[in-house]
Protein backbone atom coordinates (compact mmCIF):
# COMPACT_ATOMS: atom_id res chain seq x y z
CA UNK A 1 0.00 0.00 0.00
CA UNK A 2 0.98 3.26 -0.73
CA UNK A 3 -0.08 7.16 0.46
CA UNK A 4 0.11 9.70 -2.76
CA UNK A 5 0.95 13.05 -1.85
CA UNK A 6 -0.44 15.90 -3.91
CA UNK A 7 2.30 18.80 -4.13
CA UNK A 8 0.98 22.26 -4.87
CA UNK A 9 -2.56 21.81 -3.49
CA UNK A 10 -3.94 23.00 -0.43
CA UNK A 11 -4.83 21.19 2.54
CA UNK A 12 -2.36 18.73 1.93
CA UNK A 13 -4.99 15.92 0.53
CA UNK A 14 -3.56 12.24 0.68
CA UNK A 15 -4.75 9.24 -1.74
CA UNK A 16 -4.04 5.82 -0.24
CA UNK A 17 -3.39 2.95 -3.11
CA UNK A 18 -2.30 -0.07 -3.45
CA UNK A 19 -1.37 -2.43 -6.72
CA UNK A 20 -2.82 -5.29 -8.11
CA UNK A 21 -1.98 -8.28 -10.80
CA UNK A 22 -2.02 -7.21 -13.94
CA UNK A 23 -0.72 -3.55 -13.65
CA UNK A 24 -4.01 -2.08 -12.03
CA UNK A 25 -3.72 0.37 -9.33
CA UNK A 26 -6.72 1.00 -7.06
CA UNK A 27 -7.39 3.96 -5.12
CA UNK A 28 -8.59 3.47 -1.58
CA UNK A 29 -9.09 6.75 0.84
CA UNK A 30 -8.20 9.96 0.92
CA UNK A 31 -8.47 12.09 3.08
CA UNK A 32 -6.92 15.54 4.01
CA UNK A 33 -3.72 15.42 6.19
CA UNK A 34 -3.60 17.73 8.83
CA UNK A 35 -0.45 16.75 11.42
CA UNK A 36 2.51 15.23 10.51
CA UNK A 37 2.19 11.82 11.21
CA UNK A 38 -0.68 9.75 10.09
CA UNK A 39 -3.57 8.96 11.32
CA UNK A 40 -4.08 5.61 12.48
CA UNK A 41 -7.75 5.60 11.33
CA UNK A 42 -7.36 6.97 8.18
CA UNK A 43 -4.28 4.18 7.31
CA UNK A 44 -7.38 1.79 9.03
CA UNK A 45 -9.76 2.26 6.66
CA UNK A 46 -7.46 1.73 4.01
CA UNK A 47 -6.55 -1.37 4.98
CA UNK A 48 -10.17 -2.63 5.34
CA UNK A 49 -11.15 -2.06 1.56
CA UNK A 50 -8.13 -3.65 0.49
CA UNK A 51 -8.98 -6.89 2.16
CA UNK A 52 -12.16 -6.45 1.14
CA UNK A 53 -11.09 -6.27 -2.62
CA UNK A 54 -8.75 -8.88 -2.17
CA UNK A 55 -11.21 -10.78 -0.51
CA UNK A 56 -13.52 -10.19 -3.80
CA UNK A 57 -10.80 -11.54 -6.36
CA UNK A 58 -10.18 -14.82 -3.83
CA UNK A 59 -14.12 -15.66 -4.22
CA UNK A 60 -13.85 -15.47 -8.52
Amino acid sequence: MYELRLDNTPNNPRIFLCAFVGRRFVLLHGFKKKSRKTPKAEISIAVRRRDCIIQQQEGN
